[in-house]
């Protein structure tokens, strides 16, 4: 006569790395819901993306780099005129927000380079893969980087990364997001067999956009006694309706679609 074996309880992160990996990951699974269709549902018209493969990277029919090119303004701007005096919970919010968005938007990039229909298109965007790296050993890795090893929750006090750091973050991987849209596009080398090469140089983005997520996630907590529970965020959705939030001070999962009223 066999046991009866009880369901496994629910993953429940308890360790720093567990929580700012799980997350993310919330984040970018709920974002990813939401873009089905809110004011960012165009983004899945695949014809359009597709066809914009052959065009140059300034080319104003681009639908690649249209959206690309404001997000770094933007981001570029932002970042140049503030400083650490003023730089208060909505700005590090905002920040960290275009981090993660710009991490969904590679992706999305990725599925849209390795797909060969809108079907397949769909598939990969949709699948349960929220990116085309591993967010919990990248984040193991970036913080590894930071304090030497993993750290504690007591751990999290110490500023290991400073404000400096963070601008330099945001600047290094907007720069390298403007380059790499270049580089995409230049002379339509997007088309034919180097697209995998380009799938790959859009993996690489979406790990350093990963690392500046984190970055800005330990200045926060930092900032807080190392209290993650107070590290600032955007809802993961549309800017135009995402609101200030405080996710991990939540229980897993941190984001949860609102159920209408009966």
């Amino acid at each position: 006569m066999s046991e009866k074996i009880d369901a496994l309880p629910e993953f429940q992160p308890t360790e720093p790395n567990e929580i700012v990996a799980t997350v993310i990951k919330d984040w970018l699974t709920a974002e990813k819901i939401s873009s089905y269709d809110d004011n960012n549902a165009g983004l899945n018209e695949y014809k359009r993306y597709a066809s914009s493969q052959g065009l140059a990277w300034d080319d104003d029919s681009n639908a690649f780099t249209i959206k690309g090119r404001g997000h770094y303004n933007r981001l570029a701007r932002r970042t140049n005129e503030i400083d650490e005096d003023t730089a208060n919970d909505t700005f590090l919010a905002t920040q960290l927000f275009d981090a993660l968005m710009s991490l969904s938007g590679h992706y999305r990039l990725q599925c849209v380079v390795r797909a060969d229909s809108k079907q397949q298109y769909m598939d990969l965007r949709y699948g349960p893969a929220p990116l085309g790296i591993s967010i919990p050993e990248h984040v193991d890795q970036r913080l590894t980087v930071q304090y030497g090893e993993l750290p504690s929750h007591e751990d999290l006090k110490k500023p290991v990364v400073h404000f400096a750091d963070i601008k330099l973050m945001t600047t290094t991987a907007n720069e390298y997001r403007l380059a790499l849209m270049k580089e995409l596009f230049d002379r339509k080398r997007i088309i034919g067999t180097r697209k995998a090469i380009y799938a790959g140089k859009l993996v690489a983005s979406q790990a350093l956009w990963l690392d500046t997520a984190v970055d800005h996630i330990l200045y926060s907590a930092a900032k807080n006694e190392g209290n993650l529970a107070k590290v600032p965020f955007l809802e993961p959705k549309s800017i135009t309706f995402a609101k200030l939030i405080y996710p991990l001070a939540g229980e897993a999962p941190y984001f949860q679609e609102e159920k209408a009223e009966d």
